[in-house]
């Protein structure tokens, strides 16, 4: 299974967003959680908050940024999991 894997979280299954440390944020969905992983992420999480974020992906390694915030995992958890 080749290529790009994109998928799109609609806001209107949004049921809240949890800050865990400066390392993680939950996003929990009706469906599922979106767990995003790196370093510093207080931005993203306001950003969020606020509605005004529109792409989370990992950091590329030779991004300027990571040193301000960094993505390194995008996890997605189906909700059935915790049947």
């Amino acid at each position: 299974m080749g290529g790009k894997h994109e998928i799109y979280a609609v806001h209107s299954f949004l049921s809240r967003i949890e800050m865990k440390g400066e390392n993680e944020v939950a996003f929990h969905y009706t469906y599922g959680v979106v767990r995003v992983i790196g370093r510093h992420l207080k931005t993203i999480y306001q950003q969020a908050k606020q509605r005004t974020i529109g792409v989370i992906r990992p950091s590329d390694p030779d991004d300027l940024c990571r040193a301000e915030i960094e993505v390194t995992l995008v996890v997605f958890e189906d909700d059935k999991v915790d049947i």
